[in-house]
């Protein structure tokens, strides 16, 4: 996505300078829920290396306690940024993501990214902008004592 502008006054972050929406909000295993149609368009190396499956027993005590269990989720890992503002700083991210937040990053299976991550948030809307600053303001937290 290149940057446009939105009513000719406010630039549309650019995704491939950001990340946040990848980032999690605390330590956990798994990103985002997957559908029976996104794990279609995984290939067996690609499921085997990047999705976590609930197991049988998880899926049981949440219908019991009336919860829904994802089956599948895109696991996390730590990425430690090597330029930018979060340069040698590692936060809990998807395991797609690569390179360094707020400065240049990629998302490994973009033509095939599950359908959360297509609709959940859109480049310069309000929910984005949030989401980027949000993680602003972390960074001024961890760098000012």
């Amino acid at each position: 996505m290149s940057p446009k502008t939105k009513n000719r006054t406010t630039p549309v972050p650019d995704c491939r300078t950001c990340g946040a929406c990848c980032v999690c909000a605390y330590d956990q295993e798994g990103f985002c829920d997957l559908t029976d149609r996104d794990l279609e368009r995984f290939s067996p190396s690609f499921i085997r290396r990047y999705v976590l499956f609930s197991s049988p027993f998880q899926l049981l005590i949440a219908a019991v306690g009336g919860r829904r269990e994802p089956s599948a989720v895109l696991s996390t890992r730590y990425l430690t940024s090597r330029a930018g503002p979060f340069r040698g700083i590692s936060v809990c991210t998807c395991a797609l993501l690569s390179g360094s937040l707020l400065h240049r990053v990629r998302c490994r299976c973009y033509p095939i990214r599950p359908h959360i991550c297509r609709t959940a948030v859109r480049p310069g809307t309000r929910q984005c902008l949030a989401i980027r600053r949000s993680l602003q303001d972390t960074l001024q937290l961890v760098c000012d004592p």
